[in-house]
């Protein structure tokens, strides 16, 4: 939400008129967002407030600065050019499960020029002598004890929309494989009129090995966490095509196809599918359909996830190998 709105030569005119400078509009924001349970109405992480993003900024017409916490670039706004589901339960590369937002996070928005858009972000080193460890509802340490650097770049012209994204996590320094995390990111969307066709690839190798639910081994929370001696030792690369398509003013259709080959060679590997549908019912509220398909490989341990963790996962014995298929129905309203 805007919080204030005022020039800057208005607080020092001495500044303006002594060195020529070009007034500054200016415009303070804050944004903080709570994650709840919707069949309980519990907090989703009950050991901090605004557990979604919570940052303060300053924008101008040079750019904008924000700090706090805040989402990375790998998940938004990125997830809305991965595919046509914008990353809910029929996305693949959902699966694979992105870092969604960092703490300590300090981040810079250039304008768009040219068509050109920069995006940069630091999250900064805290030693809160607490232990590197993840699990469903622990939110102390996401990004503790190590330093995680993001840089991005979005192109636009005309129906073309073309980006990069890099992330790079540090390793706390007790622990044995000290090889960063990374992940890597490019799409390419084109708008067609009626609709859109999305293509985006991923590397990263920032999976437990196991793959198996959480808490046994929550792949990506924090990235730090998952640095011991059986992870990180893979390279991943997540492939996704998907296109969608206006029926009606009201509805919009698509479908895609993505796959995530394990470039280790050790068949952690999967295909995926789905079809959806989504209808602007009424002014504020959108239905959808989503029927979604997984195939893993003979190692393969991929399941269908959202944005934030399934309320009921599958065990390991019902993954591995293992092909999936599910129907999602849900809503959607904007307040």
């Amino acid at each position: 939400m805007e919080y204030f709105n005022q020039k800057w030569w208005s607080l020092c005119p001495g500044m303006v008129g002594a060195f020529g400078l070009e007034s500054v509009e200016y415009l303070a924001r804050i944004r903080i967002e709570q994650g709840l349970k919707s069949l309980s109405g519990e907090q989703a992480q009950t050991d901090r407030l605004f557990d979604r993003q919570a940052w303060v900024g300053l924008e101008t017409q040079y750019g904008e600065l924000r700090v706090g916490r805040q989402n990375t670039l790998i998940f938004a706004p990125l997830a809305l050019y991965q595919d046509f589901t914008y990353r809910s339960l029929g996305s693949l590369a959902n699966s694979f499960s992105f870092p969604a937002r960092l703490d300590d996070d300090i981040a810079y928005i250039s304008p768009r020029m040219a068509g050109f858009k920069v995006e940069a972000h630091y999250s900064f080193e805290s030693d809160d002598s607490a232990p590197a460890t993840s699990g469903p509802g622990v939110a102390t340490s996401d990004n503790k004890d190590v330093g995680v650097a993001q840089l991005g770049v979005d192109y636009e012209n005309g129906p073309f929309r073309v980006g990069l994204a890099g992330l790079e996590a540090g390793t706390p320094k007790n622990f044995v494989n000290q090889r960063e995390a990374y992940f890597y990111n490019a799409y390419l969307n084109y708008n067609y009129g009626k609709g859109k066709i999305y293509l985006a690839h991923t590397e990263s190798n920032n999976r437990a090995q196991s793959g198996l639910p959480a808490p046994q081994a929550f792949p990506l929370f924090p990235l730090g966490g998952q640095n011991d001696v059986a992870t990180r030792n893979r390279d991943y690369g997540i492939s996704t095509i998907s296109a969608d398509y206006m029926v009606t003013e009201k509805l919009r259709v698509g479908a895609l196809y993505s796959m995530i080959n394990d470039q280790s060679g050790n068949n952690d590997e999967a295909d995926g599918y789905a079809l959806g549908a989504y209808w602007n019912a009424l002014r504020d509220t959108t239905l959808y359909l989503i029927v979604a398909g997984i195939d893993n490989e003979s190692s393969g341990s991929y399941q269908f996830d959202g944005s934030a963790p399934l309320r009921k996962r599958f065990g390991a014995t019902d993954v591995v190998g293992e092909r999936l298929t599910s129907v999602n129905v849900g809503f959607l309203y904007r307040f």
